[in-house]
């Protein structure tokens, strides 16, 4: 209200009409026609993958691994947590605050996930 952003009604507006056609439907039916040519010319193609980079870069793209991730809460947690106190050198105050936790309860899920420091 302050800014004056008023956006005008839906069913007001009037979009102006496509100029080479004479009506909607006549521009549905072109557009209709068009998409299905675009269908015919690319049917019975392999689909192309296109990868941006330098010749050396792109070797390993062809490659997929599919890898075992665990998607534990309290795993990811456990390992957040070493990895801000192998980080910080095991200073539990400066842990703590990366992880956007307090100390004590830094100190809490230390003991309750029995993580040997």
């Amino acid at each position: 209200r302050n800014n004056d952003l008023s956006v005008p009604e839906a069913q007001n507006l009037q979009l102006p009409a496509p100029e080479n056609f004479s009506s909607s439907r006549q521009f549905n039916a072109q557009a209709e026609t068009d998409f299905a040519q675009r269908q015919e010319d690319f049917s019975g193609q392999e689909p192309v993958r296109v990868i941006i980079g330098k010749e050396k870069f792109q070797e390993g793209y062809g490659i997929q691994e599919d890898v075992e991730e665990n998607l534990s809460l309290e795993e990811m947690e456990k390992d957040l947590i070493r990895k801000a106190l192998k980080k910080h050198s095991g200073r539990r105050k400066d842990a703590a605050s990366e992880l956007g936790i307090s100390e004590r309860t830094l100190y809490r899920k230390i003991n309750h996930y029995d993580l040997d420091l």
